[in-house]
């Protein structure tokens, strides 16, 4: 077997490999673990191999506020917030707000190992801005 075709098997080999082993995700809940909330705390043991029927990783944080009415106008306070990292199953990538009646919840899902440290931008999306910006710099020059 010639190198080519060995080469060509291995990476086969490796890319199907990959696939049935599943993404690895952070996996921490604030509840349990107040070092979940920051990224830059997040350790090894935070790591988990997901099932492979999970298919992103996600992070998930909840604001809960209090509400309360001063005159005319509302005002919203902070009260606290929970952050969940979490392997899970989704067919769409990126971040989406929900509002509840006293709460905003960000949701945002990944399908990089290891991507749910913080909102997620997909690396496509962060290409094209920088081709986009360049393409503009080079235009301004002529």
């Amino acid at each position: 077997m010639d190198a080519t075709k060995l080469w060509l098997l291995s990476s086969l080999l490796a890319s199907f490999l990959s696939s049935c082993i599943g993404i690895s995700c952070y996996s921490c809940w604030t509840k349990g673990d107040p070092k979940c909330a920051e990224p830059e705390t997040l350790g090894s043991y935070h790591e988990e191999t997901c099932p492979f029927k999970d298919n992103v990783c996600k992070k998930i944080q909840t604001d809960f506020y209090k509400i309360e009415k001063r005159g005319q106008s509302v005002v919203y306070m902070l009260m606290s917030n929970i952050t969940s990292r979490i392997c899970g199953r989704a067919d769409w990538s990126g971040c989406r707000k929900t509002k509840g009646a006293a709460s905003w919840t960000t949701e945002c899902a990944c399908e990089d190992d290891l991507c749910n440290t913080t909102n997620y931008v997909h690396p496509t999306v962060f290409l094209v801005t920088l081709l986009a910006v360049g393409v503009a710099y080079i235009s301004q020059l002529h």
